[in-house]
């Protein structure tokens, strides 16, 4: 996997923070249904046969999940009574994609690198940083914009995604993507084919082909 991986740091609310990522997967299945909602109105209400109107679907979008995690935010009191402070810092090198090849892959992508290449830092520890800076760092010196977070339970992995993604709803505008966010374990035992050998019959096993996982 081609990325950036940072860790992040314990800051002195740890059992705030630590609520927060108990509840990050139920947030995220609340987030959901309103996108959901948005969708179904534009595509029942007229044919998408034009940009402009996947524009307008985009924007809609864009705009009712801000409206969204902003109210989550204020149930959280991530900012209340001042912002939980998170940090982070990048990750062991072992865990890391070797920083010249990331630069290198970006450079090569077609239609250009994501970002302005000269503000890529020099190298990973060019990433650390704090608070609400996890937009720009994402956007600007990350030169892929892929990024994993990883972090101890109660690190503020959930409040630095959602911070992530309040920042790139903000600065965001016509014809950008629409950041979402959800939880990877969705409906992942239904919607994924693949189990492991030892919770499929023999008979299934034996005809699953490349799926079956060892």
């Amino acid at each position: 996997m081609l990325g950036v991986i940072i860790y992040l740091c314990t800051g002195p609310l740890e059992r705030a923070d630590q609520t927060a990522s108990v509840v990050s997967s139920l947030a995220a299945l609340l987030g959901v249904p309103p996108a959901a909602v948005v969708l179904w109105q534009l595509w029942h209400r007229r044919p998408v046969t034009s940009r402009s109107v996947l524009e307008e679907a985009a924007g809609q979008l864009a705009l009712a999940l801000r409206n969204q995690w902003d109210a989550e935010a204020a149930v959280r009191r991530i900012n209340d009574p001042y912002p939980l402070p998170v940090a982070w810092q990048p990750a062991d090198s072992e865990l890391q994609e070797h920083w010249p090849h990331l630069r290198e892959l970006a450079r090569s992508w077609p239609g250009g690198p994501p970002g302005d290449p000269a503000r890529w830092p020099q190298d990973a520890s060019g990433l650390a940083g704090q608070g609400a800076a996890i937009g720009e760092m994402f956007t600007d010196r990350v030169p892929t914009r892929r990024l994993v977070i990883l972090g101890e339970p109660g690190s503020g992995k959930s409040v630095l995604l959602m911070r992530l993604l309040q920042d790139l709803l903000a600065r965001r505008t016509d014809g950008d993507p629409v950041p979402v966010l959800f939880s990877l374990a969705f409906r992942l035992s239904d919607a994924c084919p693949v189990r492991r050998a030892s919770e499929r019959p023999a008979r299934e096993t034996r005809q699953a082909g490349p799926w079956t996982t060892r």
